[in-house]
């Protein structure tokens, strides 16, 4: 299903993302903290746009009505038969 990969992928990048960004935002002095802070900088907004592509394909390709909500159906497919019908 390229729709729950691609939710996969969204899901990892966003983790990236935000792992990134709260090393960056740390106060912390220590090695993790003060690595190549340029190169993470690169990674956050890779991540970021990598993240914004797969959520955008995500909500042009996904079927909002293949769902049990009552406000995204159309009643006009419910229909009232018998048990033999």
């Amino acid at each position: 299903n390229g729709v729950a990969i691609a939710m996969a992928y969204a899901i990892r990048y966003k983790a990236g993302f935000l792992l990134i960004d709260s090393i960056l935002a740390s106060g912390q002095i220590n090695r993790y903290t003060m690595m190549d802070r340029e190169r993470l900088m690169q990674k956050k907004n890779t991540y970021n746009t990598e993240y914004q592509s797969r959520i955008a394909w995500i909500t042009d390709e996904i079927n909002w009505k293949a769902n049990d909500s009552l406000t995204c159906k159309d009643f006009d497919d419910i229909l009232k038969v018998g048990i033999f019908s």
